[in-house]
Formats: structure tokens, C-alpha cells, sequence
């Protein structure tokens, strides 16, 4: 297996606001920003973007690719990164965006994101919503295939537990373009059974031979506020009489 490997240090747009008490964390050196793995055939080809030495995160850190990117093995051109987003917020959330372009060959992607560490938030709220643009460069009909169960987007939390699969495979005909969007729960927020301390997304996909896909995607966790909590309280209260 032929790879190539190209890492860069962050020299992008962070954004720094205000947050709460505690909620400021810096990242270990050589941290991962985001990571691409590209594998066509026998070919692997890899991007990353690292935080920069000594950042801190307060509040909210945005990074975004300068430019297009061609990741090649050998000399032979796997896939065309054209855009890459991520921002981190300490709430927390991770938003993660991409737009790429497959080679010669059938090419398998692998997007994902820091893995966002905060302090244990127990049995919080949560709600993951990703989409995903497919597009036919060639006049032949393009489709996408998901990694995670013919998914195409995992949101994860404490590092391998899975919070929300989402988006199905998807077909675009000849000379168009197709969208779909996919979100859990499909309403607001649902509560995380668990003791979280940290999150992390993750795009995985094959996509046909020289079409092109896109998207974006967040995932958010929360401790509702207390106005949200009384309001729970009640309706649970509310419930109890009725069933008596």
C-alpha cells in the first residue's frame, strides 16, 4: 500500500469569545484539528490540520482550509480536497463541513474531527443534524455509501460510544445534483443516558469515480437551564395526576 501524508500547522482563522468560568481548554501539541483519510484501491493518501503551539480555546475556535488541496500517492491524484471546516465550541459542539472530489476510482473518505474534551456533564441533552450534497462530474450518475452501518455520518461520544448514525446512501442521475439531510432526534434535543466528557464527528464514505460530494454537519450537547428543567418537573407532575 502506497501512502502519502501531508500535515500542516494551522496558520487560519481562530476565533476567540467570551465563555463561561472554565470552560477555556488548551489543546496538546500536535492535537488533531481535523484528519482526512483517502483510500483508492491500493492508494492511501492522508491531510490533517493541527492546532497551533501554545492555542487555547475560549469560548468558540473556528479553522478553515486556505485553499484546495490535492491529496496524491505517488504522484497519482486520489481526490481533491477542495474545502474543510471545522469549528469547536466549549459548550460543547463541533460543527464539521468538507467538499471533495473523487479521482480515477471509486475513493473512500474519512473525515473527523478533534475529539473535543470538556468537564463530565451527566445525562445531558443532545441532538446531531448532518447533510450532504452529491453531484455527477462526468455524465454517468454519481453515488455516495456510507461507512457506518451504509451511514454516512457518526457522531460519537467518550471515544467510541455512538450517539446518531445518519444519512443514507445516496444516487444523483446524470449531469445533477442531489441533497439530503438527516437529523437525531428528528426535534429537538434528546437526553444522553450517560456521563460525557468529551465528543467527536466523523464523515465515512466511498464516493463514485471523479463526482464530487459536500457537507456539513453539528453536534451539540447541553444541560438544559433550569426554567427548561422546571418545566420537565412539571409535565412530569402533571402526568402522575392524570395517571391517578
Amino acid at each position: 500500500m502506497q501512502r502519502t501524508s501531508i500535515a500542516v500547522v494551522l496558520a487560519l482563522v481562530l476565533l476567540t469569545l467570551i465563555a463561561p468560568a472554565g470552560a477555556t481548554f488548551i489543546p496538546a501539541d500536535g492535537a488533531q484539528v481535523v484528519r482526512v483519510d483517502v483510500f483508492a484501491g491500493a492508494d492511501r493518501g492522508s491531510y490533517e490540520l493541527v492546532f497551533p503551539h501554545g492555542a487555547a480555546i475560549s469560548g468558540r475556535a473556528g479553522f478553515s482550509l486556505p485553499a484546495p488541496v490535492e491529496i496524491r500517492s505517488d504522484g497519482r491524484l486520489l481526490a481533491t480536497l477542495r474545502s474543510l471546516t471545522v469549528e469547536l465550541e466549549a459548550d460543547p459542539a463541533v460543527s464539521l463541513g468538507f467538499a471533495v472530489t473523487a479521482g480515477n476510482a471509486p475513493t473512500t473518505f474519512i473525515i473527523t474531527s478533534a475529539n473535543l474534551s470538556f468537564s463530565p456533564l451527566v445525562d445531558p441533552l443532545g441532538y446531531a443534524s448532518a447533510g450532504v450534497t452529491l453531484t455527477d462530474n462526468d455524465g454517468t450518475g454519481a453515488n455516495i455509501t456510507g461507512l457506518y452501518g451504509g451511514l454516512c455520518y457518526e457522531a460519537r461520544y467518550n471515544g467510541s460510544s455512538v450517539f446518531a448514525d445518519l444519512l443514507p446512501p445516496l444516487t444523483a442521475p446524470a449531469c445533477t445534483s442531489v441533497t439530503m439531510s438527516d437529523r437525531m432526534p428528528p426535534l429537538g434535543s434528546q437526553v444522553v443516558l450517560d456521563t460525557l466528557s468529551s465528543i467527536q464527528t466523523s464523515f465515512g464514505f466511498t464516493l463514485s469515480a471523479k463526482d464530487q460530494a459536500s457537507g456539513t454537519s453539528h453536534f451539540e450537547v447541553m444541560i438544559p437551564e433550569p426554567a427548561s428543567l422546571s418545566l420537565l418537573g412539571a409535565a412530569g407532575l402533571l402526568l402522575l395526576r392524570r395517571r391517578r
